[in-house]
């Protein structure tokens, strides 16, 4: 057996042996406050980046435009 194997065993055996029940449905649900975070955590890491790729795109179009000019002036 690999040890995982071997910890998930562990884990079984030690929870029939305390009497609780295997049904996941049987957790506390999480509070509206907990639910709040996590979405406020989700759209401040969205928000962070769509404005790196904003920052991405802007200095991409400001290097074609340089170059532009670089071959405008040669001609």
């Amino acid at each position: 057996m690999s040890i995982f194997e071997i910890v998930l065993a562990n884990q079984l055996w030690a929870r029939r042996r305390q009497g609780e029940k295997l049904d996941p449905l049987a957790q506390d649900v999480p509070t509206a406050g907990a639910i709040a975070a996590r979405l406020a955590a989700v759209l401040a890491v969205f928000a962070l980046s769509i404005v790196t790729l904003d920052m991405a795109g802007h200095r991409d179009g400001q290097q074609a435009f340089a170059v532009g000019q670089v071959a405008a002036s040669r001609q």
